[in-house]
């Protein structure tokens, strides 16, 4: 309708059926629903399911995680399967896209280890709890061996069920392959994450 032209409405003394369904004043224009990028680092936290196919490139742990871990203060990462050095660099790179307030962050980690493997998991924890307190960063742990699930779960109220747990990409060919430092130059392995909000 031109603006030069005012929204109008004449019914007759006795309106009809469709008269009276008729608005008195011009109706809003119905907004349409923002489509958002699903791996946008800005896009709002929304429950949804996230399929990443088999060779997929332009994933990062920032991109599929950073919207959901906004403001939390308490982070919980359940993972039966960090245990292996490419396993720990998966959990300390999930780490580092924290962005801990003035009073810090917490993160709970719960993985199982073989018992021949336990002391020497113990001793790379615990110099990562000295190594992220220097950020702000809290490190619990603790062993559970009758651990299946993963997820990560925030205090924020988001739980984020993760397929294949943290260990998403595929092996770089060597260190001097594109990717071996930037997630989003890897292919991943294929998953669903999907993410819940918590009532």
């Amino acid at each position: 309708m031109d603006q030069e032209y005012k929204w109008t409405t004449i019914k007759s003394r006795q309106p009809d059926e469709f008269q009276e369904s008729h608005p008195e004043e011009k109706p809003e224009p119905s907004e349409e629903k923002q489509v958002y990028d699903p791996l946008a680092l800005d896009r709002p936290a929304e429950e949804m399911m996230l399929d990443i196919k088999e060779g997929q490139r332009g994933i990062s742990f920032a991109r599929l995680f950073a919207p959901y871990l906004k403001s939390a203060a308490i982070g919980k990462v359940c993972d039966p399967y960090i245990r292996l050095q490419y396993q720990i660099y998966n959990f300390m790179s999930f780490c580092e896209i924290l962005e801990p307030s003035e009073e810090g962050v917490k993160v709970e980690l719960m993985t199982s280890v073989e018992s021949y493997q336990e002391s020497e998991l113990k001793r790379k924890l615990e110099n990562m709890k000295t190594g992220f307190s220097q950020n702000q960063i809290e490190l619990d742990y603790r062993f559970d061996n009758s651990l299946h699930d993963r997820w990560i779960e925030t205090d924020t109220g988001w739980k984020i069920i993760l397929g294949r747990g943290l260990d998403i990409f595929q092996k770089p060919e060597d260190r001097f392959t594109l990717g071996f430092f930037d997630q989003t130059k890897r292919k991943c392995k294929a998953t669903t994450i999907t993410y819940v909000r918590r009532v």
